[in-house]
C-alpha cells in the first residue's frame, strides 16, 4: 500500500453493503418502471389537462423514487457504520493460538494536541514527547523494525507527526496508508504476514481506537486504559508474544 489515505471509506469497502445497496436500487428501479404513471383508456393522450396531470404524475413519481433510493442507502450504510465501528468487547481478537505475528507490538497515542480544533499538528509539548520518544522506545524496547501511524486525515497528522522523528533516526519506514477507521486491516496484515514474523512494531494511533486495536491483538481486559481518555498522552500498551498468545499486556507509563 501507498503512503496515502485511501479515497473510499472503510464502510463503503463492505461487500455486505455494497450488495444490499445495489438490491434496493434495483428494487426501486423496477419499482420505479413498473408502476409508471399512464393515461387512463378513456382520457384522450393528446388532451393538455391529461397531459399536465401525467407530467404532474411523472414528476412526483421520480421524487418518490430518488426519495426512497436515497433513503435505503442511508439506512444501508448507517447499519454498516455501526457494524463497522463496533466496540472493543465485540471486536474478535485475531492474536489466535496460532500467531504467527510479531514478537512484540508498542501501542499508543498521538502526542500531545494544540487544543484548537482547527490545528492539525503537534503542540510544542507534543513535538517534546515525540523527540524523547526516539532515544526511549530504542534503550527501553530495542530498534523497531516497523512504524505504523494512522493516516492524516482533514483533522488530524498527529500520529505521523509522533513517529516520524524515531524514523528518521532509526532509518525504519514509517507507514501511514491506513485510516484511523481502518485499524482492523492493520492488524488482520500483521496477524498474516511473513514480513513482521517475530518483528518489534510500533504503533501510533488516535485514542478513541486504540482499545478496540489492544482488543483485536489478543489484549485481555483490565490490562490496557479502556476507554482511552482524552488526556491521556503517556502511555505504551506493550504486548509481548514472546511465550505465546494471550499476549503478555502492560500498561507503562512513559517516564517524561
Amino acid at each position: 500500500m501507498s503512503n496515502q489515505a485511501s479515497l473510499v471509506p472503510r464502510v463503503m469497502r463492505q461487500p455486505l453493503a455494497l450488495a444490499a445497496a445495489a438490491g434496493w436500487l434495483s428494487f426501486i428501479g423496477w419499482r420505479t418502471i413498473s408502476s409508471w404513471p399512464r393515461p387512463s383508456l378513456d382520457m384522450a393522450a393528446n388532451d393538455a389537462a391529461t397531459q399536465d396531470a401525467l407530467g404532474s404524475a411523472i414528476t412526483q413519481h421520480l421524487s418518490n423514487a430518488l426519495i426512497l433510493g436515497a433513503v435505503g442507502i442511508a439506512v444501508v450504510f448507517g447499519l454498516a457504520a455501526l457494524l463497522t465501528n463496533r466496540s472493543p468487547s465485540s471486536v474478535a481478537t485475531v492474536a489466535t493460538k496460532d500467531w504467527a505475528g510479531p514478537r512484540r507490538v508498542l501501542l499508543m497515542r498521538h502526542a500531545e494536541k494544540t487544543g484548537d480544533p482547527e490545528d492539525i499538528h503537534l503542540s510544542a509539548a507534543g513535538q517534546q514527547r515525540a523527540e524523547k520518544l526516539v532515544r526511549y522506545i530504542p534503550a527501553t524496547f530495542g530498534v523497531p523494525d516497523y512504524l505504523f501511524a494512522a493516516a492524516q486525515s482533514r483533522r488530524s497528522v498527529r500520529s505521523i507527526e509522533t513517529l516520524q522523528p524515531l524514523a528518521t533516526s532509526t532509518g525504519k519506514p514509517l507507514r501511514y496508508d491506513v485510516e484511523d477507521d481502518d485499524f482492523e486491516d492493520l492488524v488482520a496484515e500483521l496477524a498474516s504476514q511473513p514480513q513482521y514474523r517475530q518483528a518489534l512494531v510500533v504503533i501510533a494511533w488516535h485514542h478513541k481506537k486504540i482499545d478496540n486495536i489492544a482488543a483485536l491483538l489478543g489484549a485481555a481486559d483490565g490490562t490496557y486504559p479502556d476507554p482511552w481518555t482524552e488526556n491521556l498522552y503517556d502511555v505504551i500498551v506493550d504486548l509481548d508474544y514472546s511465550k505465546g498468545t494471550p499476549p503478555i499486556t502492560k500498561t507503562i507509563k512513559q517516564p517524561f
